[in-house]
């Protein structure tokens, strides 16, 4: 059902950078077949904005441009894979590649959100304050020299550096704003309402915006003007009570109230794009970390506010699923076993030869299991001891029992699949995981704070000299 579809560009747009032949189309073509110009035929409902009447063939994401970076005909390759083969299609005309992102944002939540897109080949540009920038540039060296969580949550944007104390600095903000899609921060109220860029502020003098703030604990509320970091939201909404041994609590090893919000920014800018595709209006959407870490607590919440039932910490081991924990093999290996079916407990009781419990009527079920715990984990882990690992996981695959090592970071970088599926590369400025979306551009490098502030600058119709004044003055800087 596939067919030749040409797209027009729009006024004033500046030439595509792909091969010739491919100026107008999409390629979906694999990296080793001809080049094919195909588009699925007449989508039903475009995701950008209604044409033009003037424009009724262009297919629209963004609002104001459709200027296709330099990359934008780079393919698509995850190198490392062993076969040669590109992640999923080669598209020379990006997921989102006609979306200008700007992003008032720094350490962990608000970049990764941008990111994202940036992936899907948005124009994102984080507005930095000099002279330091994103805070997180100084928070280690770990990648030649530079920050491992700036490098790899700031990949292939660009960036340009204003104070915005300054109000010749914000005026420069809101005319970039002006020529954009999203907007993105994760500020304080406080701070947003100095700077006057609180979202309905911003709606008001950019109706089609879309303005995405991500709060710690929300617009409002007793808790809303309080610091939030992810190790301190891990504990307000009981995660880190849920974690550790029964000994103490313990916070996870990973910023996830950070990452959580991120990806649901993310997510909601996408819906709010394809909304403002039908009714034309930007809008403002928001997420908080301690709303993210609630909603992924729900469950162990649920179980509460509903019976009054609340499990103790159990290091890696399940609160509901038994068995299910870290068992060690005679040769000193963690692997991780996990029934989530009576029906496996059965299949392991055959594999393990431990007949004797699986015949026993009260530990059939997972409510019987639990009230017999460390009997039964302990009868698991004396044959488990008694094995070594591949023994054990050809044991374990014959009767197909979910298992997994427990493996040391270090290890990582050798686990078959990261190998097969080249999913650590080497990028030119490190090597890193990802990108792991389907349909995302290769890695680019992160930007030097204020690199790109005199191109920005002029694609907005500055002169010269006007960037020369705001050099001298301070409200720009450029590296």
């Amino acid at each position: 059902g596939l067919e030749p579809v040409e797209f027009s560009a729009r006024a004033g747009a500046r030439p595509f950078a792909g091969p010739p032949e491919a100026e107008k189309a999409i390629w979906l073509g694999r990296k080793d077949s001809n080049l094919r110009m195909e588009a699925p035929k007449a989508p039903a409902l475009p995701l950008g904005d209604s044409p033009r009447a003037d424009q009724q063939s262009t297919f629209e994401l963004g609002a104001n441009r459709a200027v296709a970076p330099e990359w934008a005909a780079e393919p698509l390759n995850r190198p490392g894979a062993d076969d040669g083969r590109t992640s999923n299609h080669l598209i020379i005309r990006r997921v989102l590649q006609d979306l200008r992102v700007v992003g008032l944002d720094r350490a962990v939540a608000a970049p990764l959100c941008t990111r994202i897109l940036a992936d899907w080949g948005a124009d994102v540009i984080k507005v930095e304050q000099p002279p330091g920038g994103d805070f997180s540039r100084g928070w280690d060296t770990f990648v030649e020299g530079q920050s491992s969580y700036f490098v790899l949550l700031n990949r292939g944007k660009r960036s340009l550096a204003l104070d915005l104390k300054q109000p010749a600095a914000r005026d420069a903000l809101h005319r970039l704003l002006e020529n954009s899609d999203v907007f993105v921060h994760n500020m304080t109220r406080r701070a947003l309402t100095g700077l006057e860029l609180e979202p309905e502020r911003l709606l008001e003098k950019h109706p089609r915006l879309i303005v995405a703030s991500i709060w710690g604990y929300g617009a409002d509320g007793p808790f809303a003007a309080q610091k939030a970091y992810d190790m301190l939201i891990q504990g307000e909404v009981g995660l880190e009570a849920t974690t550790g041994s029964q000994a103490e609590p313990a916070r996870l090893g990973i910023p996830v109230a950070d990452i959580g919000s991120g990806l649901y920014a993310a997510l909601s800018i996408l819906a709010a794009v394809y909304a403002r595709s039908i009714d034309g209006k930007g809008r403002a959407v928001e997420v908080s970390l301690f709303e993210t870490m609630l909603d992924w607590m729900a469950q162990p919440l649920a179980q509460w506010v509903n019976s009054g039932v609340h499990f103790k910490r159990n290091g890696l081991g399940h609160h509901l699923l038994i068995p299910y924990s870290a068992f060690k093999t005679r040769d000193g290996v963690l692997v991780n076993i996990t029934c989530q079916q009576d029906s496996e407990w059965r299949s392991l009781c055959r594999v393990l030869r431990l007949e004797g419990l699986a015949e026993q009527g009260e530990l059939a079920t997972f409510a019987g299991r639990r009230g017999r715990r460390p009997e039964v984990e302990a009868a698991v882990a004396a044959v488990v001891g008694s094995l070594d690992a591949p023994d054990l996981e050809s044991l374990l695959d014959g009767g197909a029992i979910a298992h997994g090592r427990v493996r040391a970071v270090e290890e990582v970088p050798e686990h078959p699949q990261v190998i097969a599926r080249g999913l650590i590369q080497d990028t030119g400025f490190g090597r890193l995981v990802g990108p792991v979306v389907s349909e995302a551009l290769p890695q680019r490098r992160p930007p030097r704070i204020g690199e790109h502030g005199a191109a920005i600058l002029a694609s907005l119709g500055y002169s010269s000299q006007e960037v020369a004044a705001l050099l001298a003055s301070g409200a720009l800087t450029i590296s």
